[in-house]
C-alpha cells in the first residue's frame, strides 16, 4: 500500500497520523512487504489509533489495490489548557485530547530599572554627596500566544493558563474538574452577551482567590466560581456604570468589590 487516505483531521495532525501509520504497519518486512494489501491488519491498526488519540468514532479500510482509508471523528474539544510547558485541548471531562505547539513556549522579557540617591544637605556640617545608583532587573513573565488560537476550530474556546506549571501528558484525566470547565465556559459567554468585553483568556492558580479572567480590555476582573455567576455579571454592570478601572476588578468576595 503506497497510499493513506485520512478523513475528518481537526485538531490531530493528519501528516503525523499518517507518519505513524506508515512507519508502524507499512515498512520494514524484508521477505514480504509490510505494504502487502493482503498482509496489512487493519483491526491493529483501529485498535492501536484508538489508543494513541483520542477519537468518538473510527474506521480502518482497506482499498484495492493500495490504498488505506482512515476515517475519524475526533471528541470535542471544551477548554485551550496552557500550563506554561506546552498548550494542550481538554475534553469536556477534562481528559487532555492533543497537544496543539510543539515549539518553543513564547515568553515576554521585562526591564525594570530602578535608581536611588541619597544626597544630605549642603548645610549640614557633614555633608556629603552619596553618588547615585542604579539597579536593573530582569524578569522573564511568560504568557500565552493568542495568536496561535485564532483558527476556525480554536478561536471561541476559552484559553486557560495554569501558573501552577503542572506537566501532563496525553490522555491524562481530571485535568481540571468538570465543574470548573463549566463555569469558565459560562462565564465567557456571560461576559461577553452581557456587553462588558471579550475574554482573551482566564489565569488560574490558588482557586481559593478566585480566577482571573484577561477582557480585550486595559483591565481584569477576578471572579468566585463558586458564587452565582449571573450575580457577579450584574454586580459588575453596577461598578462600570460609574467606575472606569484601569487595573482590575475583584469580585471574588461577593457584595465587597474591589477595583484600581
Amino acid at each position: 500500500m503506497t497510499k493513506i487516505s485520512i478523513i475528518g483531521s481537526k485538531i490531530i495532525s493528519s501528516t503525523e497520523m499518517e507518519t505513524y501509520i506508515m512507519d508502524t504497519y507499512l515498512t520494514g518486512r524484508k521477505v514480504w512487504p509490510s505494504n502487502n494489501y493482503f498482509l496489512v491488519d487493519t483491526d491493529k491498526i483501529y485498535s492501536d489509533l484508538q489508543q494513541k488519540y483520542l477519537l468518538s468514532e473510527l474506521k480502518v479500510e482497506k482499498i484495492f489495490p493500495k490504498e488505506l482509508k482512515i476515517e475519524m471523528t475526533e471528541k470535542n474539544s471544551a477548554i485551550i489548557y496552557d500550563n506554561g510547558l506546552e498548550t494542550y485541548l481538554l475534553d469536556l471531562e477534562g481528559t487532555a485530547i492533543s497537544k496543539l505547539f510543539n515549539d518553543i513556549i513564547p515568553t515576554t522579557t521585562i526591564i525594570a530599572t530602578t535608581t536611588n540617591t541619597s544626597t544630605l544637605s549642603d548645610t549640614s556640617p557633614s555633608a556629603t554627596n552619596t553618588p547615585m545608583t542604579t539597579e536593573t532587573v530582569t524578569t522573564t513573565v511568560y504568557k500565552p500566544d493568542l495568536t496561535k488560537f485564532n483558527t476556525f476550530d480554536l478561536k471561541y474556546l476559552p484559553v486557560i493558563y495554569d501558573t501552577r506549571l503542572i506537566p501532563i501528558e496525553i490522555k491524562q484525566t481530571n485535568i481540571l474538574p468538570v465543574s470548573l470547565l463549566s463555569v469558565i465556559t459560562e462565564w465567557q459567554s456571560m461576559i461577553q452577551k452581557g456587553g462588558i468585553g471579550k475574554v482573551k483568556y482566564f489565569e488560574i492558580d490558588n482557586l481559593s482567590t478566585g480566577i482571573k479572567s484577561y477582557l480585550d480590555r486595559t483591565w481584569y476582573v477576578i471572579f468566585n466560581p463558586q458564587n452565582d455567576l449571573e450575580t457577579q455579571i450584574n454586580n459588575l454592570k453596577v461598578l462600570l456604570r460609574d467606575i472606569k478601572p484601569t487595573e482590575y476588578v475583584n469580585l471574588y468576595y461577593g457584595e465587597r468589590i474591589f477595583w484600581k
